[in-house]
């Protein structure tokens, strides 16, 4: 009987490793389709991209990511965070951060600029699931 609840345990479990992983995935879309749809200017060792070319560019490294096994971990298991860690805030060759030209005209880190849209995206997540709770609860 054990055997049979610690097996069900770990399908559960891994389910639930899935599910995660996938809305994972789905942050990290979401982060570069906020720099594709971005009017900003992407700076990349000292050259100016637009916000397609850097979207692409973040793609690109992603993807090799995932297929090098980079940073020592399964890449697909890679959180938002990660992502704008180890991936989308600096140059894998220089090392050099990268920056965003808001339209303003004012400079900041990508990682800031990111970070700062993967909040608004949780936060917005929370705020959903606690309105689903609160209707729930006065259904």
């Amino acid at each position: 009987m054990k055997r049979v609840l610690t097996i069900i345990l770990c399908i559960l479990f891994s389910i639930s490793l899935n599910a995660g992983e996938e809305q994972d995935r789905k942050t990290i879309k979401k982060l570069i389709s906020l720099i594709r749809e971005s009017q900003a200017t992407f700076i990349r060792n000292g050259d100016s991209h637009t916000a397609e070319e850097a979207a692409e560019h973040l793609e690109g490294k992603w993807k090799r990511a995932r297929s090098l096994l980079w940073f020592k971990t399964r890449a697909d298991e890679f959180t938002p965070r990660q992502f704008i860690t180890h991936i989308a805030s600096k140059s894998s060759f220089s090392g050099d951060p990268y920056q965003v030209k808001l339209k303003n005209g004012k400079k900041i880190p990508t990682e800031n600029w990111l970070t700062e849209k993967l909040d608004k995206i949780q936060n917005s997540r929370s705020n959903k699931k606690q309105n689903e709770q609160k209707n729930q609860k006065s259904h």
